[in-house]
């Protein structure tokens, strides 16, 4: 592959738009898998997403304003700790500037892979 040709598959977007059947399936793996976690593990998981959320609801709000209601996100996460995947529940533009400010700063990884974790307000 050409230098161009690995360019454009790294510049594709990671949010992805979900209707609510495919949002709900990807939110309802992500509770089971968060749900299995250990002890240790969920502790993990939670510094490397609540440890982040502020800072990453400051940039969105100076970006796009307040969170709307019913905000949710699921990240899908690899063995290596990035995230490879993101939906969103309602596709505002608060929930693109979240999923993508906050992929960009999630280091976890799971005990398996692709791992589901979802940061979901909207239940």
């Amino acid at each position: 592959m050409n230098r161009q040709g690995i360019a454009l598959v790294v510049l594709l977007p990671l949010a992805m738009t979900a209707n609510a059947s495919e949002y709900g399936e990807v939110l309802r793996k992500a509770d089971g898998m968060q749900r299995a976690l250990g002890p240790e593990q969920k502790i993990g998981l939670s510094k490397a997403t609540t440890g982040e959320m502020k800072a990453v609801m400051n940039v969105c709000e100076e970006e796009v304003g307040k969170m709307p209601p019913g905000m949710g996100v699921v990240f899908e996460i690899d063995a290596d700790g990035a995230v490879t995947q993101t939906w969103t529940r309602n596709s505002t533009d608060y929930e693109q500037c979240f999923a993508e400010t906050m992929a960009a700063r999630i280091d976890y990884e799971p005990p398996e892979a692709p791992f589901y974790a979802s940061m979901d307000y909207g239940r």
